[in-house]
Parts: C-alpha cells; sequence; structure tokens
C-alpha cells in the first residue's frame, strides 16, 4: 500500500488530487481522516475552488504569500493563521498609488510653468510647456517644420491626427 496516497477532492465540480501528507497540514483533514479512511472515493467540499487553490498553495509552501481577502476560509479547514505571511493587494496598491503620486508630484516641479511663445518665429500666440512647443493653431503641422524652421527649411504638410511627421518624413 502507498504510504502517501493521492486523495480526490471535489471543490463545485473541480477535481484536485493532493498527496494526503500535504492535505494532513490542515486539522480538518486530519480529523477527516481519523474518522473515515482514505480510499479511492472522491471527497466532495462545498467551496471555491478558486480559494482553495491558495489554500493548497499554503499547506504545500507555508511561506506563500497567502492573500488576506481569503484569510476567513483558512478557518474552514481549521489552519492556524499565527504565522501566516498574509499577502494584501490593497496595501500593495496603496502604496503604488503613492509612489506614483510622488513622481508625478516631482514630474509636476520640473515643469516649466511660465508662459512661452509659439516655437514659430511668425507666430506670436502664448502656450505652456518645454522646449519646441506649438500652439493649437501649429499642433498639427509636421514636425519636421519645427526641427528645421532655424535651417532655413519649412515643411507645409499638416499629419494625420496625433501624429508627428508628414507622410514625406516619416522615415527622415
Amino acid at each position: 500500500m502507498d504510504s502517501n496516497p493521492i486523495v480526490k477532492l471535489n471543490l463545485c465540480g473541480r477535481i484536485f488530487e493532493v498527496e494526503k501528507n500535504i492535505l494532513m497540514r490542515s486539522e480538518l483533514f486530519q480529523t477527516m481522516f481519523a474518522d473515515c479512511p482514505t480510499d479511492d472515493s472522491i471527497i466532495r467540499i462545498s467551496r471555491s475552488a478558486h480559494i482553495f487553490e491558495h489554500v493548497l498553495a499554503y499547506l504545500i509552501d507555508s511561506s506563500y504569500p497567502y492573500p488576506r481577502e481569503y484569510a476567513n476560509e483558512l478557518q474552514y479547514y481549521l489552519i492556524s493563521t499565527s504565522d501566516i505571511k498574509f499577502y494584501d493587494r490593497l496595501h500593495e496598491l496603496q502604496q503604488k498609488i503613492k509612489s506614483l503620486e510622488s513622481d508625478i508630484a516631482e514630474l509636476k516641479s520640473n515643469l516649466r510653468t511660465d508662459e512661452i511663445v509659439c516655437c514659430y518665429d511668425y507666430c506670436d500666440k502664448h502656450v505652456f510647456g518645454l522646449g519646441f512647443v506649438a500652439c493649437k493653431a501649429h499642433m498639427n503641422m509636421c514636425s519636421y517644420r519645427i526641427k528645421s524652421q532655424y535651417q532655413g527649411y519649412l515643411c507645409d504638410a499638416y499629419c494625420e491626427y496625433n501624429e508627428k511627421y508628414c507622410n514625406d518624413h516619416q522615415y527622415d
């Protein structure tokens, strides 16, 4: 007889085949196997298969970062939560948001906020921004014009929406 038999679990229609010694790390299964012999039958459990994946991952590896939102499920399987390193997705997202807000604040502090004139010499409209900045009237004009206007060449072409260069200068 196999010293570590495979136990089949049916959690809401999803079958898990797990070594008995792994399940014995849960008091629920310890009690169940003490009361009932393990045979080839399938043990039916009316619990979420998705959440059981996390329970099983923790039973296999106690350093698994178990999701805090499923902590109550551990009580069902009679698993002590005192030594568990919980993973808090909400806390992680809040930390990322704080980091992004800090990055945004730094970027804003580096932005030039003084009013400047459109980069086209013949235009006197004011715009806000950095470097070569075009006013709304010149936004859809070929950027090749901007790069080379001080070298004497001006492209008269207009660009498609959200394009920087006209068809003639896309690959220049």
